[in-house]
């Protein structure tokens, strides 16, 4: 028994093997070739599927997945796996609070899941009319150093703060106790260590009128900051807040 095959070897009769030896041949042949396609198709189960894996001329039977999973590639992009798939927003925590003087979101709220997020924020009481503040926050405290920079437009007339540093916070407008206010901050790469940048879209009473109001911020740190924390100037608050991650 000779004469190998190209691709997985098996041993075939050559030409001048005796005629008796044939059924002992083809025996050979006919297991070798039995054990290879069960190699090639390690299915068990229905709705198993098979993939080729570190060796070469062989397969890893990758069970069936639960309802509702997709087919994802893991971290180490070496091999496929189910997972639960990803929408386009996807919500992180939520809260309600009730009269305090601030409020933080959970520590590794932001984390590397996640490259950007919401935040929602839905004010039901302010006991003092004045500014709400926010602040990143890493490991449990909040970074109150001047390297915030913001810049706003609301109500009917522009009010820009300068490009400059030395601001301790992100302007989150001037609440009245009278509260209607809703707030939709949009927080760009929070855990990553680059400059932070943020949007600002907020609807409420504020300044004695219901105004509209949209802005922009940047922290000006590097620090992956894993956490946010509202803050006014004075006062408590209370209300309910939102946050989720963006599937990229």
């Amino acid at each position: 028994m000779a004469n190998p095959t190209t691709n997985y070897s098996f041993a075939m009769p050559t030409n001048t093997d005796l005629v008796k030896d044939l059924p002992a041949d083809f025996e050979i042949f006919g297991q070798a070739v039995d054990t290879k396609i069960k190699d090639l198709n390690p299915e068990t189960t229905a709705g198993d599927i098979s993939y080729r894996g570190s060796t070469a001329n062989a397969k890893t039977r990758l069970p069936i997945g639960t309802a509702g999973q997709v087919l994802k590639v893991n971290s180490g992009a070496t091999a496929p796996e189910w997972g639960t798939a990803s929408s386009g927003l996807t919500l992180l925590t939520n809260a309600a609070f009730t009269t305090v003087s601030s409020y933080s979101l959970p520590n590794s709220t932001f984390s590397s899941t996640y490259t950007n997020y919401r935040i929602i924020v839905d004010l039901t009481a302010i006991s003092a009319t004045n500014i709400l503040y926010g602040r990143m926050r890493s490991s449990g405290s909040d970074y109150t150093g001047g390297q915030y920079i913001n810049q706003r437009v609301y109500g009917t007339s522009t009010n820009a703060l300068a490009d400059t540093t030395g601001t301790t916070y992100i302007y989150l407008g001037n609440p009245d106790t009278a509260t209607n206010y809703c707030a939709n901050i949009e927080l760009y790469k929070p855990n990553v260590a680059v400059k932070k940048f943020g949007l600002t879209n907020i609807f409420g009473y504020m300044n004695g009128n219901y105004e509209a109001m949209i802005g922009g911020f940047r922290v000006d740190q590097s620090t992956q900051y894993d956490s946010f924390t509202l803050i006014p100037a004075s006062g408590t608050i209370s209300g309910r807040i939102f946050v989720y991650g963006y599937a990229i």
